[in-house]
């Protein structure tokens, strides 16, 4: 009879190392993608601020022939009044070279704007990334496992959540894991490439969208590819982990 209940003590102790071998798995990729991410945008960053800094340059030469052509123009009007004739070519050439000047200058600044602005988005991703690199991994509460998932069973399924934040969605990943699931994370549009949602929910069995977190654009594009494939999505009113969980039992049936 011990020898009974010791190989069945031996079977949980190994099922559960089992899972938490897994979970840290799952952890230990997520912080391999962070990094990536985080270099590739730190690369982007310094690229971005190189040719923000060309532009600018370019802007001021521009701005300093723009400067010595008015000079120019001014210098032939004091000195040669016939040049204020309508058909002297002189004039015309001088005008349209300030014209041309006036129109790069402003295309240069337009351009130096738009880089600026880059510039300040990818730092706040690469802060973003930061923040995440160096928080500590969340385990998955105990108390909220058992009594939250209860004996939801997914037997395989993928579920792809998109949107959310970055901290509750590695509380969702261990909950999705721990009942036999497999999870897949987008954030919606705010950081990570939007075309590849279409990748993730070619491969999710059901899709989840928390409303008050995530992009218009990416909730409408995860819309139109569920209703094409004929897949599930369920639009979540609140990121909490007993809104997943109702949600997912409604949307599999078990509830």
């Amino acid at each position: 009879m011990m020898s009974h209940l010791s190989g069945a003590s031996t079977c949980v102790d190994r099922g559960r190392l089992s899972k938490q071998d897994r979970q840290i798995d799952s952890l230990t990729r997520e912080v391999q993608t962070l990094r990536q991410r985080y270099q590739s945008t730190s690369d982007a960053l310094r690229e971005q601020t190189r040719l923000t800094e060309q532009e600018k340059l370019k802007g001021q030469r521009l701005q300093a022939q723009m400067l010595e052509a008015q000079r120019l123009e001014q210098k032939t009007i004091t000195n040669d009044s016939s040049a204020r004739a309508a058909n002297d070519p002189r004039m015309e050439q001088l005008l349209h070279r300030l014209s041309e000047l006036q129109n790069s200058l402003s295309a240069e600044k337009e351009t130096v704007k738009q880089q600026t602005q880059t510039i300040s988005h990818l730092e706040a991703f690469q802060q973003t990334l930061v923040a995440e690199q160096s928080a500590p991994p969340l385990p998955m509460p105990k108390t909220a496992s058992a009594n939250t998932a209860g004996d939801l069973k997914l037997c395989g399924q993928c579920v792809l959540y998109l949107g959310g934040k970055a901290q509750q969605r590695r509380h969702f990943q261990a909950l999705v894991e721990s009942c036999d699931g497999r999870f897949l994370h987008h954030d919606g549009g705010r950081e990570t490439c939007p075309h590849r949602i279409s990748e993730l929910v070619s491969q999710a069995d059901v899709v989840m969208c928390p409303t008050n977190c995530i992009s218009h654009s990416a909730m409408q594009k995860a819309r139109t590819l569920c209703a094409r494939q004929d897949k599930p999505i369920v639009f979540m009113q609140r990121s909490s982990m007993s809104a997943f969980t109702r949600s997912l039992r409604e949307t599999l049936g078990q509830d």
